[in-house]
C-alpha cells in the first residue's frame, strides 16, 4: 500500500509541476495570453505549482501526517482555494456589472492579488499558531471555517452567475459575438472553481472528522487527498481546452515553427511571386486612380 500511494502521489505531483510551469511560461512568453484577467489565474498557477513541487513530496516524505501540518504546504493549500475564490468573485462582477468591469485597471487587479496573499499569509500564520501553540481542535476549527467560508463564496457567485445568465440570455445581434465568448470564459473559470469546490469538499470531511476525535482510514484520508491535489493538474488541461488564448499558444509551441517552416519550404516560390506582384498591383491600381481624378479635373 506505502508503494502504491507513494507512486500515485509522485506521479501527481509530476503532472501537477508539468502542467503549471508549462500555463505559466505561455503567460510569460506569449503576448496575447497576457491579459488582465488571467492575472489570477497564473497566481492560482504558482499557488498550484508550489503544491506540486514542495506540499506533495512532504507529504510522501510524512505520509501519517497531515498534508497541512507544514507551515509551507499550509501557505500553497490556502492560497490555492484562496484565488478558485478570488476568480469566482471577480467573473461575478464581470457578469453583473459588464460596463464597470470594463474600466477595470491593472492596479486594482494588482491590489486585489497583493490583498489575497496579504490574507493567505495571515490565515496560514494564525494556523501554525494554533498548531503549536494552542490545540489540535482549534487548528482544525479555523481550517474548516476558513475553507468552508471560501467554498460558500464559490457556490454563491456560481448561483449568482448562473441566475444572471438566465435573465441575459436574450442580447442584440451587435454585442452577440463579444458576449459569447466573456460567457464562455465565464463558464470555463467558473467551472475551475467548481473543480476546486468539488476536490476540496471531502478534505474538509476528513479534517472535521479529525477535529471531533473521529478515526478515518488511513486510506480514505489519502484518497481525500490525492483528489485534493489532483485539481492543480486538471486547471492546466482546461486551460489549454478551454480557453483559446492558451490553445493557440500551445499550438504554436507544440509545432508552430515546424508547420511554418514546412509551409515556407512548400508555398516558398508563391509566396515570393505574390509578394513580388502584390506592390505592383498596388501601384497599378494607385496610377489608375490617379488618371481618374485627373480626368474629373
Amino acid at each position: 500500500e506505502a508503494i502504491a500511494w507513494c507512486s500515485a502521489f509522485s506521479l501527481i505531483s509530476v503532472l501537477i509541476v508539468t502542467g503549471n510551469l508549462l500555463t505559466i511560461g505561455l503567460f510569460a512568453i506569449f503576448k496575447k495570453v497576457r491579459k488582465q484577467f488571467f492575472f489570477l489565474v497564473i497566481n492560482m498557477a504558482c499557488a498550484d505549482l508550489l503544491i506540486g513541487a514542495v506540499s506533495l513530496p512532504i507529504y510522501i516524505y510524512k505520509p501519517r501526517t497531515s498534508i497541512s501540518d507544514a507551515i509551507f504546504s499550509v501557505v500553497c493549500l490556502q492560497a490555492s482555494i484562496t484565488f478558485a475564490a478570488l476568480i469566482s468573485c471577480e467573473r461575478l462582477y464581470a457578469t453583473c456589472w459588464p460596463l464597470k468591469y470594463r474600466t477595470l485597471s491593472g492596479r486594482t487587479y494588482a491590489m486585489a492579488i497583493i490583498s489575497a496573499w496579504t490574507v493567505v499569509l495571515l490565515s496560514s500564520t494564525i494556523l501554525s499558531v494554533l498548531r503549536v501553540f494552542v490545540s489540535k481542535l482549534a487548528y482544525f476549527s479555523f481550517w474548516v471555517t476558513y475553507t468552508f467560508t471560501l467554498t460558500f463564496i464559490i457556490c454563491a457567485c456560481t448561483v449568482g452567475i448562473w441566475k444572471t445568465f438566465q435573465v441575459h440570455r436574450r442580447i442584440s445581434s451587435i454585442r452577440r459575438n463579444k458576449a459569447l465568448q466573456s460567457q464562455r470564459l465565464t463558464k470555463t473559470l467558473m467551472f475551475i472553481s467548481l473543480l476546486a469546490l468539488l476536490s476540496w469538499i471531502p478534505i474538509i470531511v476528513m479534517n472535521t472528522l479529525e477535529a471531533i476525535n473521529v478515526s478515518v482510514n488511513k486510506n480514505v484520508y489519502h484518497l481525500a487527498v490525492l483528489l485534493n491535489v489532483s485539481n492543480c493538474f486538471i486547471n492546466p488541461v482546461v486551460y489549454v481546452l478551454r480557453i483559446p488564448e492558451f490553445r493557440k499558444a500551445f499550438g504554436f509551441l507544440w509545432c508552430g515553427r515546424k508547420s511554418e517552416i514546412r509551409n515556407m519550404n512548400v508555398n516558398g516560390g508563391i509566396s515570393n511571386r505574390a509578394s513580388i506582384l502584390i506592390p505592383a498591383a498596388q501601384l497599378n491600381s494607385i496610377t489608375n486612380d490617379l488618371e481618374v481624378l485627373d480626368t474629373k479635373l
